[in-house]
């Protein structure tokens, strides 16, 4: 997608699939698993963050304490790999930094350069329990929380001339469990990108298989391009294809509940792919556009890629880009498109037309579609006052009915209970 998701190291890492950009996306076969599962993270490693292939910042430091707690009312908290604690219900999010204690950080408001104001410790299992972390606020408040058990292991699945490098997340739930890849939106993106929605997913009961983008981290072929060609966007149609047969043979996986989630650019890669997937489960699309390239990309320029609001009014931005013509049309593969599918948008996406896609959207009139407007959330679906690239840094939380529409919809269509 023009500008955004190339770009933006924070819109990466937190949508995972962010971007923009014909022929029928090819088939490929499936691979076996280059290791066996292995431990839910790797092995302990106190460094500052690094920059991997892709976008991802990491905290290397937080790798053995990654993954998603559970609070005993409820609640889930996601540490990531690039060090963020996000805590699922509120939509908060702090980031964490050493202490010298390895299993000590300070947290901070949103994402980094703010002053600390409370502190996590992390416990390893004992015997009869689970690794925990234990969070303490500035009010003297605590949260305790224990670690959800994973299994993770390696694998490579080829399609066409790539052989793509992904990673199989397994929640320690009986099967058969539902299924799901995130794919990417534009720009050079990784496994890592997506460690967020990885985590939410598998706390929900879902098996999860992420990759990296062709010609990006351990995948091999070319890597296509950001923009949102006809052939750019086939490319990365016909990978989200092997990736997801691949899942839907993966043991201990549903295949009638295998689906796909990705961001932005993803609202044209996945209706491409899910006409070579008849038996497709269910689609979630986070703030991608159901509008022409083109139009797509005047709307962003109006905003100077989300460096400033728009000064024309709401009728006249919206008549503008009705008005524009040409590029990839994703219409005629959303009318095709049979699966569950939940479409959220951001109210104050500065990358994305929201309202002219959601009307877009209604006038399929598609009963398996439904559409959720987040008031709050800019294209990362950051709660923001203008939806403004530059807010991101700033920013402390989530929209807060972003992340729960995900996880009600998903609860709502029987994907899980």
């Amino acid at each position: 997608m023009a500008g955004r998701c190339g770009e933006a190291v924070l819109v990466a890492c937190v949508i995972a699939a962010c971007g923009s950009g014909g022929g029928t996306p090819a088939t490929a076969g499936r691979s076996t698993p280059v290791s066996p599962p292995v431990a839910t993270t790797p092995a302990p490693a106190a460094a500052p963050r690094t920059t991997q292939p892709g976008l991802t910042t990491l905290l290397p430091a937080v790798f053995p304490y990654a993954g998603s707690y559970r609070t005993a009312a409820g609640g889930t908290m996601v540490v990531t790999l690039q060090g963020w604690l996000i805590d699922l219900g509120s939509g908060s999010v702090s980031a964490l930094s050493e202490t010298g204690d390895p299993a000590l950080f300070l947290l901070s408001p949103g994402f980094g350069g703010t002053p600390a104001d409370g502190t996590v410790r992390f416990t390893a299992a004992s015997a009869g329990a689970g690794d925990r972390l234990e969070q303490d606020g500035e009010g003297g408040g605590r949260v305790s929380a224990t670690r959800l058990p994973v299994t993770r292991h390696d694998v490579r699945i080829q399609s066409g001339d790539a052989s793509l490098a992904g990673t199989v997340v397994e929640p320690a739930v009986p099967g058969p469990r539902p299924g799901v890849v995130i794919t990417h939106g534009s720009g050079r993106q990784v496994r890592q990108d997506a460690d967020l929605f990885t985590n939410l997913f598998a706390s929900l009961g879902f098996t999860v298989l992420t990759y990296d983008k062709r010609g990006t981290g351990d995948s091999g072929g070319a890597y296509p391009g950001e923009r949102a060609t006809d052939g750019n966007l086939n490319a990365y149609a016909a990978d989200l294809v092997a990736v997801t047969r691949y899942l839907r043979g993966v043991p201990g996986v549903a295949g009638s509940r295998v689906g796909v989630y990705g961001g932005s650019q993803a609202g044209w890669v996945i209706p491409l792919a899910a006409q070579e997937l008849p038996w497709l489960g269910f689609a979630v699309v986070a703030v991608g556009p159901a509008v022409t390239v083109s139009q797509q990309e005047l709307y962003a320029t109006m905003s100077g890629n989300g460096a400033f609001v728009p000064a024309a009014s709401d009728d006249q931005i919206d008549a503008d880009v009705r008005a524009a013509i040409g590029g990839f049309d994703p219409t005629p593969s959303l009318r095709r498109l049979t699966a569950p599918a939940l479409w959220l948008l951001g109210g104050r996406d500065l990358h994305v037309p929201t309202r002219v896609s959601a009307a877009n959207l209604a006038a399929l009139r598609r009963p398996n579609l439904t559409v959720h407007v987040s008031p709050e959330a800019d294209h990362a679906l950051l709660a923001t006052a203008h939806g403004l690239d530059a807010e991101d840094a700033m920013a402390t939380r989530f929209a807060p009915d972003a992340l729960a529409a995900i996880e009600a919809w998903v609860r709502d269509v029987g994907l899980v209970r």
